[in-house]
């Protein structure tokens, strides 16, 4: 089963460097949850989007931080099967991929991907 989306909406908005954290798409069917969609603003101009699906039992994730074009990109779409911990992996700004340390648990990934996406954007402050 999905978390509530209010729960990663309370997170989000707990975190400073956040801003207008939002659902943009939710679906529901027989008073299920299967899908919802998550986008919050960050400092810099850049967004964290939050996708996660509720497949055969299982939840599917993404979380992607983006500007005009995705920069970084976590997810468990099962298309890297030669990683540690596969499905789950990471994307980084150069489009490489590396085995993630993400659970599929929204509730307990979604802080490490904040702290992995609030570094990445005060490192970029300095590069520029």
């Amino acid at each position: 089963m999905l978390p509530p989306a209010t729960d990663l909406l309370d997170m989000l908005a707990s975190w400073p460097e956040v801003s207008n954290p939002r659902i943009i798409e939710y679906e529901v069917d027989a008073g299920v949850v299967l899908m919802y969609k998550i986008r919050c603003d960050l400092p810099e101009g850049y967004s964290l989007q939050i996708r996660l699906r509720l497949r055969a039992g299982k939840i599917e994730y993404s979380y992607q931080l983006f500007t005009t074009k995705p920069v970084l990109r976590w997810d468990n779409a099962p298309h890297h099967p030669s990683l540690a911990r596969f499905p789950h992996h990471f994307h980084d700004d150069t489009d490489a991929t590396y085995l993630s340390n993400l659970s599929g648990d929204p509730l307990a990934d979604v802080p490490m991907v904040l702290a992995k996406v609030t570094d990445y954007i005060k490192r970029s402050e300095g590069g520029k």
